[in-house]
Parts: structure tokens; C-alpha cells; sequence
């Protein structure tokens, strides 16, 4: 069972929390065909990353809200630089920004993974910004 909230938020809203922002609850049916695309493969071949086709919508709605937000991101303060702790971080290959969790904090750079799409990066701590 992979379980959500806020399947219902304001799209029109602007003050909507994009680090809350989770898909509705779903069950994944055994034995059936679900469309989607594997966003990641962990280099293990352990886990997966899948987003459903039918939350696309949900994704694109997070990333442009990312998009206007990336002018105006503040720094998170070094404190805050915690596993565990969301926050926003550039992909390296395209520069945008996206959610990410932090997973590791060595000296001065930080592992994170992209909470949404299951990629893992290693980062510089001023890399990383609130949300």
C-alpha cells in the first residue's frame, strides 16, 4: 500500500507547500498491468522508482510550482543539514530544482536522494536550499 495526502490541494493556491505535496493512496494490484514510468533503478538492482501515469498530472504540478520557486529559494541553514531533513537541490544535468532528503551529512557535502524520482547525489552544503 503506498499511502498519500492532499489529494484534493488548491492548484490555484500559491502558498502551497511543495515539500507536503504527496500522490492520493493507492493500492498496487497484484497481477496487473499499471502505467507508468520507472523513474530510477538502484545500482544494487534492489529497489525502484515508479510514478503511476495516472499522478502525472500531480508531478507536473510539484515541478512547476519548483520552477516559479527556484528564483526566490533560500539557503537551508547549516543547522538544519540533518538525515532525514527535506529540502530542494539542483540536478546536476539539468539544473533545475527538485525535493530531496537528505541521507548523509560527510564534512562538507551531503548525500541526498531526489525524493520523487529515487536518483542519489552527492552535494555541497550550500547546494541545498528550503522549502
Amino acid at each position: 500500500m503506498v499511502s498519500g495526502r492532499n489529494d484534493n490541494f488548491d492548484r490555484g493556491d500559491p502558498e502551497v507547500e511543495v515539500a507536503h505535496v504527496e500522490p492520493p493512496s493507492f493500492s498496487l494490484p497484484y497481477q496487473e498491468n499499471i502505467p507508468g514510468t520507472v523513474t530510477h533503478i538502484s545500482l544494487d538492482r534492489q529497489s525502484l522508482w515508479f510514478y503511476p501515469t495516472r499522478f502525472q498530472s500531480h508531478l507536473d504540478f510539484l515541478m512547476d510550482k519548483l520552477d516559479k520557486l527556484s528564483m526566490t529559494v533560500t539557503p537551508l541553514p547549516i543547522s538544519q543539514i540533518l538525515p532525514g531533513q527535506l529540502c530542494a537541490a539542483r540536478f546536476s544535468e539539468d539544473n533545475k530544482l527538485y525535493r530531496a532528503k537528505v541521507i548523509q551529512h560527510v564534512d562538507r557535502t551531503v548525500e541526498v536522494i531526489f525524493i520523487d524520482y529515487g536518483n542519489r547525489k552527492v552535494k555541497k552544503l550550500n547546494e541545498l536550499y528550503q522549502l
